[in-house]
């Protein structure tokens, strides 16, 4: 998923906003939806959904004002994740795609039209961020990663300053996720010159090398000692209930017994 901010021309209202995502292809299908929170704190936004012959945009927007040093204006947030869909025993199923690149081109087509309706445009700062997604079972070691190193400044905001520079991460979850969204500023007088090339190194550094993202629990052999992988199910690891691995997903799917070595029934093991 993606966070962005879009800043509305003055004189515009929210129904025309409403208006335009349905003109350009997307069905309205939710209002005052509270599935996005900020430590804990739902943000209310209306639902939008786009299918495409490979998968469907799912768009949630609030409505804001941004106060920005002297500068007062309204503006329009925009949350937004692709769903893959595939086929699963004959049924059309869902799965989240976390490539940030296709939401943020989706975003990109977005601003361009919204400019032709001279409705508003996409912030530059969010041209410049970097956004990543994790299993809401990382959070802890996020954020423990995270106090670590930044300093709280607002509900969901942690920045960290260094020479000359500093980095700001934001944090949103939505179900089964937790969403980053990471600036990085080189600070020079007064101003603030936005690297995203640096954005996303520091938001490499928070997701893969210090919350152990993408690191998967392992089945222990009990006799030989060596490990394999936890069987998949729907695009996810499975989990282990009594004595058998059940999907995540969806209970559709059958469950699947725990594989055996050496005559023994394998062992879960959390890695270290």
């Amino acid at each position: 998923m993606v966070r962005v901010n879009f800043r509305m021309n003055d004189e515009i209202r929210y129904h025309q906003f409403i208006q335009f995502f349905k003109d350009i292809g997307y069905e309205y299908i939710k209002s005052k939806d509270s599935s996005i929170t900020v430590e804990s704190e739902a943000i209310l936004t209306d639902v939008f959904v786009r299918n495409t012959t490979k998968g469907r945009y799912h768009i949630y927007i609030a409505f804001g004002e941004k106060y920005s040093g002297t500068e007062h204006y309204p503006q329009v947030k925009v949350f937004a994740h692709f769903d893959i869909k595939k086929l699963v025993k004959g049924k059309e199923r869902h799965f989240a795609d976390r490539n940030e690149k296709r939401n943020m081109a989706e975003m990109y087509q977005i601003d361009k039209k919204m400019k032709k309706a001279k409705l508003g445009f996409l912030e530059m700062k969010d041209q410049l961020c970097a956004h990543g997604t994790l299993d809401i079972k990382d959070k802890d070691n996020l954020m423990e990663y995270i106090e670590k190193r930044f300093k709280r400044y607002d509900k969901g905001k942690y920045r960290r300053r260094m020479n000359e520079a500093q980095c700001t991460i934001t944090l949103f979850e939505q179900e089964k996720f937790i969403h980053i969204v990471c600036v990085y500023a080189k600070i020079i007088g007064k101003d603030h010159d936005l690297v995203k090339s640096k954005a996303i190194e520091e938001l490499k550094e928070i997701t893969q090398r210090n919350i152990k993202e993408g690191v998967k629990n392992k089945m222990s052999k009990l006799i030989c000692g060596s490990q394999k992988d936890i069987p998949l199910c729907c695009e996810e690891s499975m989990m282990i209930k009594n004595d058998y691995l059940l999907c995540c997903c969806s209970s559709e799917c059958d469950h699947k017994a725990i594989p055996s070595c050496c005559g023994k029934t394998m062992k879960y093991v959390e890695n270290p």
